[in-house]
């Protein structure tokens, strides 16, 4: 059995998919510590001004210390954000290969009304499966009290 870890990523590349395809099993990390120097909220796309991130409104309930599958989505103040990543995205790659039978895939997801992080980016990796027709089993580290290790092949972190 071929088992493979990482934490969650908004709107992550092709290869966090391969890694999942070529598994039995994926185990999403989402009780890890938050960091927003990551990819974990936010992603980058490329326009015609250069890179430009997408980045989802999160509050950090427990501060620093917050972790993944605690984050909330901030839409009360950041209202529109939704909004500003379908238009970036649409704006930059409608002229794309691909892009019709993916934008509404996007668009879709985005419209739903998640409050927690977590959840949408497990409706976001499911429906992306569901795409690209992967079958591989989705497991949550937080359901399986799984946790880090200070020690990697010997060596001290």
């Amino acid at each position: 059995m071929i088992v493979s870890a990482h934490q969650p990523h908004y709107f992550p590349c092709i290869g966090y998919f391969n890694k999942i395809y070529l598994s039995d099993t994926f185990m999403l990390m989402n009780n890890m510590i938050y960091t927003s120097k990551g990819y974990i909220s936010r992603n980058r796309i490329l326009t015609n001004k250069g890179w430009r991130y997408l980045i989802v409104p999160v509050v950090k309930p427990n501060g620093y210390k917050s972790r993944i599958n605690e984050l909330l989505i901030e839409n009360k103040c950041q209202t529109n954000w939704k909004l500003k990543h379908l238009r970036t995205i649409k704006y930059n790659y409608q002229k794309g290969k691909g892009f019709l039978s993916f934008y509404p895939i996007i668009e879709e997801e985005l419209n739903k009304n998640h409050t927690s992080f977590i959840e949408l980016q497990i409706s976001v990796i499911k429906r992306i499966f569901k795409y690209l027709n992967i079958e591989t089993k989705i497991i949550l580290t937080s359901d399986k009290n799984t946790e880090g290790k200070k020690e990697i092949f010997g060596l001290k972190k």
